[in-house]
């Protein structure tokens, strides 16, 4: 029997460039994080001043745990980094905390002017790409979106003209499933979560699989038909 292969592709993240401006700072309101495995962070607004740019953020988490940004926290716009050079409410590279009553936090960022600011359509607050540390991927405008992201050729199928499915055959051998997350960065950290149908004992049964720093993932697995499987994304919580 032939080995059946089975190629998916995933959109993460979407924005486009819209804008709001006044006295002559760009200003996001409630702007959108692509992605962040940083759930407990909202990032109410974003200031694009004439001296510094703004990030002013809210923590909602039990007050019994600390938190705490680098110094070399930066933002990333088109390639290029811009290190925080302030901070408001908290200290950076010391412990905070949320309020013992309301267990949230409110505090700001500060870095440099960025260069025009009207011009940027989404940018990355990280601070590093390694595990554990902080990321927020494609922070921009709530009501923007993204053009759609090209699907790798190897991912798309080979259909004839006439939009035939491939006949479904059964077989012992095990599938192999490959994944591609489109828009994926360095840095972040995502799961899929596969259940299918076990050829071996008729049971569902279910499978982890992380991707790599090229977001692509794969496995292999004996399934009775293509139908028999299910697959979610999920977030590592930081």
């Amino acid at each position: 029997m032939k080995r059946l292969v089975i190629t998916l592709a995933v959109t993460l993240v979407a924005y486009a460039s819209t804008f709001a401006q006044k006295s002559g700072t760009v200003v996001w309101e409630y702007p959108t994080v692509g992605y962040t495995s940083e759930k407990q962070f909202t990032i109410n607004k974003v200031e694009f001043g004439k001296d510094r740019t703004s990030v002013y953020i809210n923590n909602q988490y039990p007050s019994d745990y600390w938190f705490m940004f680098s110094p070399n926290t930066y933002i990333e716009v088109d390639g290029k980094q811009y290190t925080v050079t302030g901070s408001d409410s908290i200290e950076l590279g010391k412990q905070s905390f949320t309020d013992s009553r309301t267990w949230k936090k409110d505090f700001v960022l500060h870095f440099p002017h960025l260069p025009k600011p009207n011009k940027i359509k989404s940018f990355n607050l990280m601070e590093s790409t390694n595990k554990g540390d902080f990321k927020f991927y494609a922070i921009h405008p709530k009501e923007a979106r993204l053009p759609e992201a090209e699907v790798p050729a190897e991912f798309l199928a080979d259909y004839p003209e006439e939009d035939i499915m491939p006949k479904l055959e059964y077989s012992e051998e095990p599938v192999k499933i490959h994944l591609k997350a489109l828009n994926w960065q360095k840095g972040m950290e995502a799961e899929a979560e596969v259940d299918y149908i076990n050829v071996e004992n008729a049971e569902w049964t279910t499978k982890r699989i992380s991707f790599d720093d090229e977001g692509c993932a794969e496995f292999s697995a004996p399934i009775y038909y293509p139908m028999g499987i299910q697959i979610d994304m999920s977030f590592r919580g930081g």
